[in-house]
């Protein structure tokens, strides 16, 4: 090969090399950008899960209370309404 033909070939490989950095960077980015989505999505599920807890463990102490009070047996329906339990 000549020198030509080398300083060519250098070139091009250099172009090449600058291409997958740039195609590097914009996955770096859609993967962060991704994450950070991620993230926020996972933190509302959690404060979710903590206000479901939080109405069950309510029921619990309501349901306790009034089975204490009443003597009854004390349920909820599947359409969240409470009732006593024959």
């Amino acid at each position: 090969m000549n020198a030509s033909t080398i300083r060519e070939m250098h070139s091009i490989q250099r172009r090449l090399d600058t291409w997958e950095l740039e195609h590097l960077r914009e996955h770096a980015l859609a993967l962060h950008l991704q994450l950070e989505e991620l993230k926020a999505e996972m933190e509302r599920l959690r404060d979710e899960a903590c206000s479901a807890e939080a109405r069950a463990d309510m029921f619990l102490s309501l349901n306790n209370e009034l089975q204490q009070q009443t003597g009854a047996r004390i349920g909820i329906t599947r359409e969240g309404f409470m009732g006593v339990l024959q």
